[in-house]
């Protein structure tokens, strides 16, 4: 799978950033595709913009809610075509969200006449009850590529507190057990601003693959921490 060190999440309704995206030093494209952009903006100058950072051979995400699959199938096709790598799918809770998810990317697929299993399936987890059904998820379907955990989200679950140190480490914890034990990658996924470095740190001690930022001013700074050093590099040369 490509490298997936920093991930620049943009909004398909924001035409600014679209453009601005295929300069951008990201590994990874993430496009949302919110409600807004769903209900009215599928159009043919999203579509270009996604042609266009597809063009710059640069990995293309896009990322959509659990509860609006069926535009994947109904709408989608004509505006995405096989412009993307992978679909981030947001508020995954329980096994069946994925299967749900496969059964309508195998339909996409087939659409448009695309090998079965192409399409890298990230499933978001950004809820508590998400976080204690990982490990049923990651078994759910093989075409998982890494796990998308908002760990902000989940926190918010549980109200409001003064401290979210303890349960942000458990949380981050929590998720690189679970899934190196399946040996799948996972990856912060906050969509603030401003991330809480405490959670970049957490993140990188806890092997995550990397961490979606929302501004090209956090790019470099996650692209150099994330990058492995010369001796890991000389390391995995000899296994």
């Amino acid at each position: 799978m490509f490298s997936i060190r920093s991930v620049l999440s943009i909004l398909g309704s924001n035409d600014e950033s679209m453009n601005k995206a295929i300069h951008s030093n990201a590994d990874v494209i993430l496009v949302d595709l919110n409600d807004d952009v769903l209900d009215g903006h599928l159009s043919n100058d999203l579509s270009a913009a996604l042609k266009s950072i597809f063009d710059s051979n640069r990995p293309l995400l896009l990322r959509i809610n659990v509860n609006r699959l069926a535009y994947l199938t109904d709408n989608l096709t004509t505006v995405c075509f096989d412009y993307f790598a992978g679909l981030v799918v947001e508020g995954v809770e329980v096994p069946q969200d994925v299967r749900d998810v496969d059964v309508a990317l195998r339909k996409y697929e087939g659409a448009l006449n695309l090998q079965p299993g192409v399409i890298i399936l990230f499933p978001e987890i950004s809820s508590i009850e998400g976080l204690t059904a990982l490990g049923s998820i990651l078994d759910s379907v093989d075409r998982i590529g890494a796990m998308f955990i908002n760990c902000k989200q989940i926190t918010s679950d549980l109200g409001r507190k003064q401290n979210f140190s303890v349960l942000n480490e458990y949380i981050l914890s929590r998720a690189a057990v679970e899934t190196r034990a399946k040996r799948i990658p996972w990856v912060l996924a906050e969509y603030d601003k401003n991330i809480q470095s405490e959670l970049i740190s957490i993140s990188y001690n806890a092997d995550a693959l990397g961490v979606v930022v929302t501004s090209e001013a956090q790019v470099l700074g996650i692209n150099s921490l994330f990058s492995p050093s010369s001796s890991e590099v000389e390391q995995a040369k000899r296994l």
